[in-house]
């Protein structure tokens, strides 16, 4: 989990490094298009700026020249001829509608053909007029008046005055022309201005403090006379010149009236909008040249590159987003792979031993209802992982796991505790012996039939306890109390407890035993029918400091179970070797020596091999080894041992069926077997005085007789037991009636006398 949340932060420092980025680009795109747009406006007004220079120079020339011709030679008071002068100079001037000559009191004396002078005497009866004739009377350069609806000639003009001075400075006369100033023709027709630029010409400010336009790009012959007689609005001026001072630092317009073109912004009052603006001014004309641009105009373009900008973005933050969603979903899926086998076994597909421990949840939820802990281990299992492999044990458990969700519920949760080692918490009746059956049905993998054993124990929720590892404990508890049995279940009692206790003692000093020298052996004579000795049986025997003496069936299992029954069996087979050597010599009789394997001891890989070489270097004669085997080892692991027992045959070694009877051998099984002895369990011979199952003992005799085995009768404690036993057909007697299991000098000291 915090693996996907450090994705996710990594994502959003991802995410907040791109958007800055973003950010940046957009900035420098805003700060690319502004430039660019400012550049380009201000390149305009450069050249609407030489353009206006240039055609009030040109027109102020042709006005003095026209002058002088006119007053030289008092030409003007020829009416004809000075109308065609004039009418020859408005043909080659370019953007002049019309000429005329006024005297200092702005009468006219004379006009170029074009304007009826009935219309107008003197031109100072318009205000307008009035304001710029006097100026220009004062000026020796030529003036730029204010832009009028000239009705001579119905148009509206920019008009253009220029005095005349005789030698000695005085005003003789003032020479006029009128500009033309329509949208179709002006001055600065053919300049084409792209992106919603405007031009704006302003005169300079009146006496009054005011601006005028002389020309306005954007007007139209409706709003003329709104655009050219009215003032600039003084909140727009005001901004004008509140952003300029900002900009510029400059406290009055005089300061930007130096020919140089000046990149600001102001606001349209009137309108509420704000527009980017070039400013240049003529100081030699007095006029300002603007060129505008919207603000809205720029913006969309802005817009326009935010929105490629935007898109790449987006597209780069979509792929991330889903690059990391897809990294975040194969976490979360790899998180959850690795949960799921976390609490589940991979070869069954249960729930594993952990998931009792790593969901929470679970205790929580099992309190709700009643349930049973049901602890099961198959019996001798490991055998078939060290005989035929761990792949083929794989299948045997795949077999079993298959049987056990068919016969549970699908609500009971099973788990695999360990390698063969199971859980079920059941939450209905389970019938247990059906279970058994289940598990002990024959299991075929790959040809190889296999028998299997199963010890399961139970406990009880809430009658057992209320915490779910002291169910667990005591399920485990039962089970190995079962296990004592094998193939049976056991439910979970006190009395458990307490064996449990002492199992947990015994197990923890057995661990010490053979280092502290604690065991020791005792052999049991074995009497021939004939009275001669025939050998003996070897036992173990344990004296603990802690715990006094243990017999074996108390700690034999432990050992089986806990592996340490290969240390101790190594060790009983050395020193039961050792002490029938010695006794040999000692009593100079050669007697046959029986030795009890463990399952697990028998089925360990090499057994034979080391037990062939430990006889090899003791030095005895192999023919006088018998090993006892259980009839349950037998029969459970039939296919792995029947290959082993030859082997022991043909190394010249004996091998005895001991307890039978107890067990469910089949005259089938028995043929196969390669023993040569059968030895019946003490149950049995305790009954023979009785008569209560003499049928069923002489049944066993017939049965070993007709397969000429050997038959040993163990714990005869009577005369009464022997005569009858010899009678059935026993061949070799043990127990109490001839001799109790012996230490080493004892058993020297018993065969002397016996043989006396």
């Amino acid at each position: 989990m915090n693996k996907i949340k450090n994705i996710w932060h990594l994502f959003y420092i991802l995410f907040s490094f791109i958007s800055i980025v973003f950010i940046y680009i957009a900035y420098l795109s805003y700060s690319s298009i502004f430039e660019n747009n400012k550049t380009l406006t201000s390149s305009y007004n450069k050249i609407l700026y030489n353009t206006l220079d240039t055609t009030l120079s040109q027109n102020e020339v042709l006005l003095d020249t026209l002058a002088q011709e006119l007053l030289d030679s008092d030409l003007y008071t020829n009416k004809e001829k000075a109308k065609r002068l004039l009418q020859k100079a408005l043909v080659n001037s370019k953007y002049v509608i019309g000429f005329g000559l006024t005297d200092v009191k702005g009468n006219l004396l004379v006009t170029s053909a074009n304007i009826d002078t009935t219309k107008v005497h003197n031109i100072l009866i318009n205000e307008e007029v009035k304001t710029t004739f006097e100026e220009a009377l004062k000026s020796r350069q030529m003036v730029v008046g204010r832009t009028y609806f000239f009705s001579p000639l119905n148009r509206w003009i920019i008009p253009v005055r220029k005095a005349i001075r005789d030698k000695e400075g005085n005003v003789v006369a003032v020479m006029a022309a009128g500009l033309v100033n329509s949208k179709e023709h002006n001055i600065f027709s053919g300049i084409e201005l792209y992106d919603d630029r405007t031009i704006s010409l302003l005169h300079d400010l009146d006496q009054h403090k005011k601006l005028y336009q002389l020309y306005f790009s954007q007007a139209s012959e409706t709003n003329y006379n709104q655009i050219y007689n009215t003032p600039l609005d003084k909140k727009t001026y005001q901004s004008f010149m509140d952003n300029l001072q900002e900009e510029f630092k400059i406290l009055s317009l005089d300061a930007i009236r130096d020919g140089n073109i000046y990149y600001t912004s102001t606001k349209v009052q009137d309108q509420r909008k704000i527009i980017f603006l070039a400013v240049s001014y003529n100081q030699k004309y007095k006029i300002w040249v603007v060129v505008s641009q919207k603000q809205s105009f720029l913006y969309n373009q802005v817009l326009d590159s935010f929105f490629y900008i935007f898109i790449l973005y987006l597209f780069i933050v979509l792929m991330f987003y889903f690059l990391f969603k897809t990294i975040d979903r194969k976490e979360k899926e790899k998180e959850a792979e690795l949960v799921y086998k976390a609490n589940h076994d991979s070869l069954t597909g249960y729930y594993n031993r952990d998931y009792l421990g790593n969901d929470p949840t679970l205790i929580e939820s099992l309190k709700q209802k009643d349930f049973e802990v049901i602890f099961f281990d198959i019996d001798n299992f490991k055998n078939i992982n060290d005989r035929f492999g761990h792949h083929i044990g794989d299948k045997v458990l795949i077999g079993i796991s298959t049987r056990l969700s068919e016969f549970f519920h699908k609500d009971d949760i099973i788990i695999r505790h360990g390698g063969d080692e199971f859980i079920i918490l059941s939450f209905s009746p389970v019938n247990l012996n059906k279970l058994i059956e289940l598990i002990s049905t024959p299991c075929i993998v790959d040809d190889l039939e296999f028998r299997l054993g199963v010890s399961i124990g139970v406990s009880r929720y809430p009658q057992d306890s209320i915490n779910l590892d002291e169910l667990l404990s005591m399920a485990d508890i039962a089970m190995h109390e079962a296990k004592k049995v094998r193939n049976s279940y056991k439910y979970f009692d006190q009395e458990m407890y307490r064996k449990s206790i002492e199992h947990s003692d015994i197990e923890h000093q057995l661990r010490h035993a053979l280092d502290n020298e604690e065991f020791y052996m005792v052999y049991q004579p074995q009497i021939s029918r004939y009275m001669d000795i025939y050998g003996v049986e070897a036992l173990i025997r344990w004296e603990n400091k802690k715990l006094g003496f243990i017999p074996p069936d108390k700690f034999i299992g432990i050992a089986e179970d806990n592996g340490m029954i290969l240390k101790i069996g190594e060790w009983i087979l050395r020193q039961s070797l050792n002490d029938i050597k010695e006794i040999w010599e000692l009593t100079g009789l050669k007697f046959h020596l029986s030795l009890n394997i463990s399952v697990i001891q028998f089925m360990e890989k090499g057994f034979l091999e080391q037990l062939l070489e430990l006889i090899s270097e003791i030095g005895l004669d192999k023919t006088y080894i018998t090993l006892e085997i259980t009839e349950s080892l037998a029969i459970e692991e039939f296919n792995y041992v029947i290959p082993l027992l030859n082997k022991v045959r043909e190394n010249g070694i004996d091998i005895s069926l001991d307890d039978f009877g107890t067990g469910y051998s089949s005259l089938s099984i028995l043929k196969k077997l390669p023993i040569s002895e059968l030895k019946i369990d003490k149950q049995f011979v305790d009954d023979v005085e009785k008569g209560n199952k003499n049928a069923l003992i002489k049944s066993i005799f017939s049965i070993g007789k007709n397969f000429s085995f050997k038959i040993v009768c163990e714990g005869t404690e009577t005369k009464e037991q022997v005569d009858i036993l010899k009678e059935y057909g026993c061949d070799i007697f043990q127990g109490y009636y001839f001799s109790k299991p012996l230490r080493k000098n004892d058993l020297v000291e018993f065969i002397k006398e016996f043989n006396d």
